[in-house]
């Protein structure tokens, strides 16, 4: 799902009384999806362990590869659309702006269509040659990757709509429904399995997609595709920043489980090898990630800040940026805390119910590494109010790179791919934390001077 993104002209919003209520609910309600989507999964693939091992490999390969993907194909298109959505409340023509968005939404996901049949066609020789995949198989793979493309943009659409509502149900009644469909067709066979998993991901995009038309229907008609298609250019000249650090935020959380993936794969034969004590770890590390539902309540009482930031006396200017001083802060104190409660809940957890040392260190490993990449993607929220977007990409790109240079060491012991997960996380810590600090510190100047050239 999309990293945060800014522009100051969008966090100016009028405060209400009843904001705390509506930034917890939005922030919660921002969750679901993805607490549905990994909870069940894991649940799910915990039943199917009675699948013969190599077809149950292939069944995880298969989806996993479309997720991940997925999520890398979008990310970029995935930005702009949000920023092309998010710009209608500040628009001075919303009707314009409200077709335009429609329009380029469905540029988006056509878009999406089109990169996930070019990957396709580019991956197809090594999913046929080095993973053995039947033709079936690789039908699976791709009828996946396209239906996830289209719900990663159709899903950031809703978000930078402010409806978080609607993904939040679908998610979870969808999930559960694939859940059913999963477990019936795995007791039939590994191939209604898939049936019935890609079945209910179908379900999914199609709630989804209904539920997105109800909310444009009753807006100015649509910007045609080649109208759209004509904003690409200047819109990725300008937002070219935020685009990599997407992309490259998806690939920094999924590199060294890939690394492993494939090292593991290479000495069983069969290319990738998804389920070891690493994978186990690696996704127990994550969990604390949650803890980020902070960041989402943080952004919704920011964007509830009074529009007139820069107007009245200098003290009412100085109210509000203390304000926004005190939200960021409370915000990052909030989320370090309770990512740190759920990080020792999940090595307590794994201690006790695997009794394997090498899973829990992994998921201890993984799980500081979070509490520094959470700061960097918090930071990524504020860092663009100063027109330093670069910061946050350089961060994630840094953390990519360590991950790969460790990885050599990978072969003598899977754990070092978690420890070059920590070591680039706080690398890129450093360089967005310190940054992030030291533009606060001098909000005045910097913010006003952001502002004024945004305008």
């Amino acid at each position: 799902m999309g990293a945060p993104s800014v522009n100051l002209k969008l966090i100016i919003a009028k405060l209400t009384r009843s904001v705390d209520k509506v930034a917890l609910r939005d922030s919660t309600l921002f969750y679901l999806p993805s607490l549905a989507t990994t909870l069940v999964s894991f649940i799910l693939f915990a039943t199917i362990k009675g699948i013969e091992p190599g077809k149950l490999n292939t069944i995880q390969v298969t989806i996993m590869a479309s997720v991940i993907l997925s999520l890398m194909l979008v990310a970029g298109i995935q930005f702009l659309t949000n920023t092309v959505i998010g710009q209608i409340n500040t628009s001075e023509d919303k009707t314009k702006q409200q077709a335009l968005s429609s329009g380029f939404t469905r540029l988006a996901i056509l878009l999406s269509f089109i990169f996930s049949i070019i990957v396709s066609a580019i991956v197809y020789p090594y999913f046929s040659s080095v993973l053995h995949f039947s033709t079936l198989d690789f039908s699976f793979f791709v009828i996946l990757l396209v239906c996830y493309a289209f719900i990663w943009v159709i899903t950031g659409a809703f978000w930078a709509l402010g409806q978080h509502k609607y993904p939040a149900i679908i998610f979870v009644f969808s999930y559960i429904v694939i859940f059913t469909f999963g477990y019936i067709g795995y007791h039939l066979g590994s191939v209604e399995f898939m049936v019935g998993y890609t079945v209910g991901v179908v379900l999914l995009l199609a709630l989804l997609s209904l539920f997105l038309l109800s909310v444009f229907r009753g807006q100015p008609k649509p910007k045609g595709l080649w109208e759209s298609a004509r904003t690409l250019p200047e819109l990725t000249s300008k937002n070219y920043w935020g685009m990599l650090f997407q992309t490259f935020l998806i690939l920094a959380i999924f590199l060294d489980k890939i690394i492993v993936w494939a090292s593991e794969g290479i000495k069983a034969g069969n290319g990738l090898q998804i389920m070891s004590n690493y994978t186990t770890g690696s996704f127990l590390g994550l969990i604390p990630s949650f803890s980020l539902v902070a960041l989402a309540y943080f952004s919704e009482k920011v964007k509830r800040l009074s529009r007139n930031m820069w107007t009245g006396s200098l003290n009412d200017v100085r109210m509000r940026i203390q304000e926004y001083k005190r939200l960021y802060n409370m915000g990052l104190l909030t989320m370090l805390s309770s990512g740190s409660v759920l990080l020792a809940l999940v090595v307590g957890f794994s201690q006790i119910i695997s009794g394997d040392n090498m899973i829990t260190l992994i998921a201890l490993t993984i799980g500081l590494g979070v509490l520094f990449f959470e700061v960097i993607l918090f930071n990524a929220f504020v860092l663009p109010v100063f027109r330093q977007s670069r910061i946050s990409t350089v961060s994630v790109i840094i953390m990519c790179l360590t991950e790969t240079v460790i990885a050599l060491l990978v072969p003598k012991n899977i754990w070092f791919a978690s420890v070059g997960f920590l070591t680039g996380s706080f690398m890129g810590f450093l360089l967005s934390h310190f940054t992030t600090k030291k533009l606060l510190s001098e909000f005045d100047y910097n913010a006003f001077r952001a502002f004024q050239l945004d305008t």
